[in-house]
């Protein structure tokens, strides 16, 4: 009978350090997980402040500056408790004359009342519902932007077939959040 007793106590020894030592190495698991991945299950939302401003559409005339045409204006921002976001500012195409799909009716976008253009371009075989993407990628903040779209005849490239056509559009705008790694 003692010879059954002290295996059995030598069994219980066994199965107790078995379990103790599974139990450390559980608990220095999680542990260690938990302090490597901080911040990697954070979540939040993006939020974003957005104006859209007037529609862009009128008769479009000859000229030689870029004020003389049509001008429309959106602002975007993100909130003080947003995360980080990427904006898209897009020119929705909703009328052009086929006289105006042409290279001399052009268009530039300033950020912020700014003397350089963010983005140039020109309408040169666009069609209604065409998509223009204005700006792509642009890091938002909680400091408002405000983006003033400009769109001309150039006198200097267009001929009298354009005068009295008309043109359409809208001004929308996407976001989506900033990956990680991009800087």
């Amino acid at each position: 009978m003692n010879k059954f007793i002290n295996n059995f106590i030598y069994i219980l020894i066994v199965i107790t350090l078995c379990l103790v030592t599974f139990g450390i190495t559980y608990a220095w698991f999680i542990m260690s997980r938990t302090s490597n991945n901080v911040n990697a299950t954070s979540s939040g939302s993006l939020q974003i402040v957005y104006d859209k401003g007037q529609d862009v559409q009128g008769m479009l005339y000859p000229t030689t500056s870029k004020d003389n045409g049509l001008k429309a204006s959106v602002s975007i921002s993100q909130t003080s408790t947003s995360i980080q976001g990427l904006a898209t500012i897009s020119l929705n195409i909703t009328t052009i004359d086929a006289e105006l799909a042409i290279s001399a009716l052009k268009w530039e976008l300033y950020a912020n009342d700014g003397s350089n253009p963010v983005s140039t371009g020109n309408f040169a075989n666009t069609t209604a519902s065409s998509v223009i993407n204005l700006v792509e990628n642009y890091e938002l903040s909680t400091t408002n932007t405000k983006f003033d779209l400009y769109i001309w005849l150039d006198g200097n490239e267009s001929s009298n077939d354009v005068i009295n056509k008309s043109f359409g559009a809208y001004i929308s705008a996407s976001a989506v959040n900033k990956p990680a790694n991009v800087s």
